[in-house]
């Protein structure tokens, strides 16, 4: 529900959902203002990966955590972790 939530999102701002395609480096993500869904982003899982207006990348994690451990695990990892690459 989240990532279709968050599809929604970006389309209403004008973005384009392109097929999902595996991305191994940043020369593959999407082209300015598209986003695909659940693909594998630099050897990692992105539920939805956007390249936004201004170029930059963006990888989103959809899902939602019942404690505050966990979400920050999932924070570090995500945020850390992806940018690592």
């Amino acid at each position: 529900m989240q990532e279709q939530a968050v599809k929604d999102l970006l389309s209403d701002a004008g973005m384009t959902e392109i097929k999902a395609r595996e991305i191994p480096m940043l020369t593959a993500a999407p082209a300015l203002g598209e986003f695909c869904g659940e693909t594998r982003l630099a050897g990692t899982r992105a539920d939805v990966v956007a390249r936004l207006k201004d170029g930059r990348v963006m990888a989103i994690e959809c899902k939602v955590s019942n404690s505050t451990a966990n979400s920050y695990k999932r924070l570090v990892h995500d945020t850390g972790g992806k940018a690592a690459h």
